[in-house]
């Protein structure tokens, strides 16, 4: 642990997933998770990319089978397997880096999105699913934008989770172009643009890079 390795994972001898050449700390148990007699098993790993520095695998086992998701996670967050609703089941909290990479001027954004437990697995969620949570996180880059630099990514990331708590585009779009015009940000966002771009990406993303199915579990991505 804490050297880059290849880690195999096996059940009844057949291989269900590898983590290859990356540097793991310390694997975590989450019994209960997501539910009551189910557990999860947390690999945390360095990515090697500036962007979404690390990762987590997480191995989830239920009474009929196993399901495996790969996601980029914040380094900063201490918590990343939450029950936003309270409603017994946990969602996982990840970052989508599918729209960090989707554009250069979004490498310094956030993109927060959640992981919902179903009865395939675990299911990247939708705009609207969790929309208090969004709105709490859009609330939070809107402050940003006005007190830290650059402004441009907190802007992103306030029209994705504002787009993620349900706002429609219409709606987002006409708060960029007051920013834009409140900070001078013209010659760096055009707001028809960015949410084109959200609209594009939040729908294409699905999880962190690696999947490996094979016949001992039912692939969740």
């Amino acid at each position: 642990m804490g050297l880059p390795d290849v880690i195999e994972f096996y059940k009844d001898g057949v291989l269900i997933d590898t983590l290859s050449g990356k540097t793991i700390l310390s694997p975590i148990i989450a019994l209960d998770t997501p539910t009551v007699e189910c557990e999860t098993a947390v690999f945390l790993f360095l990515t090697g990319d500036y962007a979404t520095p690390m990762g987590a695998f997480y191995l989830t086992q239920t009474d009929r089978a196993i399901y495996t998701l790969t996601v980029a996670v914040d380094p900063g967050q201490v918590r990343n397997v939450v029950d936003i609703d309270g409603d017994g089941t946990k969602e996982l909290r990840v970052l989508d880096d599918h729209m960090v990479k989707s554009l250069e001027v979004t490498e310094l954004s956030e993109f927060t999105r959640f992981f919902k437990w179903t009865s395939s697995g675990w299911i990247v969620d939708k705009p609207g699913d969790f929309p208090g949570e969004y709105a709490a996180l859009s609330l939070q880059n809107l402050e940003d934008v006005s007190v830290k630099s650059p402004r441009t990514p907190f802007v992103w990331s306030f029209a994705y989770h504002s787009y993620m708590a349900g706002v429609e585009l219409a709606v987002i779009r006409e708060t960029v172009s007051e920013l834009v015009g409140e900070y001078s940000l013209d010659w760096l966002i055009e707001p028809v643009e960015l949410v084109k771009a959200i609209d594009l990406n939040i729908s294409d993303y699905a999880g962190y890079v690696m999947r490996k199915p094979s016949d001992s579990i039912i692939p969740n991505m």
